[in-house]
Formats: C-alpha cells, structure tokens, sequence
C-alpha cells in the first residue's frame, strides 16, 4: 500500500516540469499575439488619423478654391455692370471711339488716361470758357477739374501753354463744375484777379499757375470725362 502511493507522487512530480513549459509558452504566445494586434491598431488608427487630415486638407483647399472663383465672378460682374452704366448715361458713346479694334479701350482713341479719368487736348485752336465747355460736352465730357498736384502736372506736362479750368467764381468762393469748392487754390501770387472763371498757365510753377480770367479771354482746350471701365 506504502509503495502504491510513492509510486503515484512520483507519477504526479513527473508530470509538473511538462506542463509548467507548455503554461510559460502559451502565455508568451498570447503576450506576442497581443502586442501583434495592438500594433496592428495602432497602425490602423494612424492610417485613419492620416486620411483624415488629409480629407480635410483637400476639403480646405476646395473651400478657398472655390470662394476665389466666386470673388473672381463678383469682379467680373461688377465689370459689366459699370460697362452697362456707362452705356446708359452716356448719350454721345461710339463704339468706333472706344474699341476701334474690336475690343473696347479705357478711353476713347486718341485720349490720354491718367488716375480713372480720359483727357483730350485740343492745342489746334482756342475758345472763350463757354464755347470750351461746350465743345467737350459735345463729346460726353467736360472742362477739367484738379482733385490733386499730380493730375495737374499729368495735364499740365501734355498742354503746350495754357488751358481752361471747369472752375468758376460763384457767391464768393471758387466752385469746380462738379459743384466741389476749390481747396487747391494754385494761384498766381503777381497778377490781381481779373474774372470769375480760371485758366492754367502750364509754363510756370506747379502750384503757382493759376489766372483769375473774363469768361471772353481765349485758351486752349483740355476735355475731361471718366474712364469707359475704372475697375480695371
């Protein structure tokens, strides 16, 4: 009976270093199957992290795509717009002057522009003030009017001596033809006032150039109007 019960103790301590080895290898297993798909997730989730941003980039870049596409149209629109104004309100337009090509110019042919306005000299002949405005009225335009130093010069550098002013004296103060009171006042400092209109005397200095003058006196011509697209 003793050597019964020795013998199965010593069956049961066989047994133990056997199965302790197959337990240690099926928990290494599982370990390494474990991190296996823990890194498999972890690459999955960067791949979709990834495309993600990416969809967003590209969603980003479709965004700002397209509202330049739609600023683009507004400015085309406004373009034909202030062409369609400026074929209505202007009686005397002629497609022969303004697109002589076939395709529509800034100014008409033979005008100069400078600052969104189109100025035409005429040196040929001179006028009294109102035959002068008149003639450029003819011509959907008018006397010029000075808004600042560089416009001056501009004119001033094209004119071959001297030109009239779209500027009267009215109630006690220098009002362009616009209706804009004057706050240049470029005028000559050696000579009294003679009239209540004003011509330029494009020889001397810049802002000492103006003369006081009858409406009767005699000057060249210098016609303003504005530019046929100022948003170009």
């Amino acid at each position: 009976m003793s050597a019964e019960i020795n013998t199965k103790k010593v069956q049961e301590n066989a047994k133990t270093p056997g199965s302790d080895s197959k337990e240690e290898v099926c928990s290494s297993f599982c370990l390494l199957l474990a991190l296996g798909v823990t890194l498999v997730l972890l690459a999955v989730s960067i791949g979709i992290i990834t495309w993600s941003c990416l969809e967003v980039k590209k969603q980003k870049e479709r965004a700002s795509r397209l509202e330049l596409a739609s600023e683009r149209t507004c400015r085309e629109k406004e373009k034909l717009n202030q062409k369609l104004r400026f074929f209505l309100t202007s009686t005397n337009f002629s497609v022969r002057n303004f697109c002589p090509v076939g395709e529509c110019q800034l100014c008409p042919d033979g005008w100069f522009r400078f600052q969104e306005k189109c100025y035409w000299f005429r040196n040929d002949t001179e006028l009294n003030w109102e035959e002068s405005r008149r003639f450029c009225q003819n011509r959907s335009a008018d006397l010029v009017v000075i808004n600042n130093p560089q416009q001056q010069a501009f004119i001033s550098n094209l004119s071959s001596s001297f030109y009239w002013l779209g500027l009267q004296h009215v109630d006690g103060s220098w009002v362009w033809i616009d209706g804009c009171k004057d706050t240049l006042g470029f005028w000559m400092d050696d000579v009294n006032p003679l009239g209540s209109f004003a011509e330029v005397l494009a020889w001397r200095n810049l802002t000492d150039s103006w003369l006081p003058t009858t409406s009767s006196t005699f000057s060249k011509v210098v016609c303003e109007q504005q530019a046929f697209n100022v948003s170009i």
